[in-house]
């Protein structure tokens, strides 16, 4: 658990400092930070119900609202980039050039 704090501080912190320097833009990849966030809110809670402390009460209830707060704003630019297209389309295929198939002969037959 501590292991899981550690990398969570660790998330949270690149990811602020990518945003505040224009360097993280939003992608589908997003979604991937819902479910680690939710198992670790899960240990938390367990961890509270099991040794019945307020502390992991409050961190883990601080933690759902934050994952709710998380998922709405990664819903809704989802939402946006389908609605105007930008999520349907890879960058890094965008900038391939397309390759024309060479032109095909017609068959002539044996004599």
């Amino acid at each position: 658990w501590g292991f899981g704090v550690f990398w969570l501080v660790m998330a949270i912190a690149s990811t602020i400092y990518g945003l505040k320097r224009g360097k993280v833009a939003f992608n589908i990849g997003w979604w991937g930070l819902t479910f680690p966030t939710g198992v670790f809110i899960s240990a938390t809670n367990t961890f509270a119900k099991e040794f019945s402390n307020n502390g992991f009460k409050v961190f883990g209830a601080v933690l759902t609202i934050s994952l709710f707060v998380l998922w709405v704003f990664v819903m809704g630019k989802t939402i946006q980039g389908v609605y105007s297209k930008k999520m349907l389309v890879a960058p890094c295929l965008a900038k391939l050039q397309t390759i024309q198939p060479p032109a095909t002969q017609p068959v002539q037959e044996a004599e």
